[in-house]
């Protein structure tokens, strides 16, 4: 979690647990539990979307006046535009092939909520089972900045490619002043 504000998008695959009765929801990660007091501590993220995959991230207490405190809000109170929550118990098959369906068209360029509406309509599609029940395919919604994510271009290529011209550059230079140095000597 400690890096997660380094990315443009996050994805979290995990269990979670939130209701009615719970005084704070719980995300399960592999090796802790990451409790929605703890998400403040995200200070300054670059996360544009956090997709979080488990169960009934977008549930929890409601607080008189204050509305429902759920993980999603916490993502959203640290700072995060958009986040994709749950609404209930997800069907585990269910969420992967939508999230993964998900990432790929916020990727491939799409607005936040058309990446959303267009891997659920994959899913309906394409799913083997045949659970197009929506108790299956509804469970995720998006909250917050619906706009695309753009991401920056790897520096990679220019950069070789300067690297390459100036390599160039220096290996002529050194090839020609090695010339002139022959024909004054000789």
């Amino acid at each position: 979690m400690r890096q997660a504000g380094e990315y443009s998008t996050v994805t979290i695959l995990t269990h979670a647990r939130a209701d009615a009765l719970d005084e704070e929801p719980l995300l399960f990660m592999n090796d802790s539990v990451i409790r929605l007091s703890e998400l403040p501590l995200l200070r300054k993220p670059a996360t544009q979307l956090i997709i979080l995959s488990g169960c009934e991230t977008n549930a929890g207490k409601n607080r008189n006046g204050e509305g429902i405190f759920s993980l999603a809000r916490g993502f959203s109170a640290a700072g995060i535009p958009a986040v994709a929550a749950t609404q209930w118990m997800a069907d585990e098959g269910a969420i992967y092939s939508i999230s993964q369906k998900f990432n790929e068209n916020i990727h491939a360029g799409f607005n936040k909520d058309e990446a959303l509406q267009r891997a659920k309509l994959f899913y309906i599609l394409q799913d083997p089972r045949g659970t197009l029940l929506p108790c299956y395919w509804a469970d995720m919604i998006l909250i917050g900045n619906s706009e695309p994510i753009v991401f920056s271009k790897a520096l990679v290529p220019g950069w070789v490619l300067v690297g390459a011209t100036g390599a160039g550059l220096i290996l002529f230079l050194l090839f020609f002043s090695l010339r002139v140095k022959r024909r004054r000597s000789g």
